[in-house]
């Protein structure tokens, strides 16, 4: 199945050079942080070799957007919510 989307030129001039494969990309990531599409999968629509593979292109997308594994060796932190935090930690 096709699908077409029309994006607009700053998102297009944000993916780059390969606009659909940075887009396929970051739907593949959408879909595996949220659980409705396996790592596995997800490797084999993007082309990749194996698991191994997938986890690391998986791995060097997350941590390198969301700064996770910046000071903990695991590259997991615990979850913020918002009740916990005081007024000025929310104004930051």
């Amino acid at each position: 199945m096709d699908v077409r989307i029309t994006l607009p030129d700053e998102v297009l001039d944000a993916l780059g050079p390969n606009p659909e494969r940075e887009a396929l990309e970051g739907l593949m990531l959408l879909l595996v942080g949220e659980g409705r599409l396996d790592l596995e999968r997800a490797g084999e629509v993007l082309g990749l070799g194996d698991r191994e593979e997938a986890m690391r292109w998986y791995a060097e997308r997350t941590t390198s957007r969301s700064g996770l594994g910046a000071g903990n060796p695991n590259g997991i932190e615990e979850p913020v919510h918002l009740e916990d935090l005081t007024q000025e930690e929310l104004d930051r």
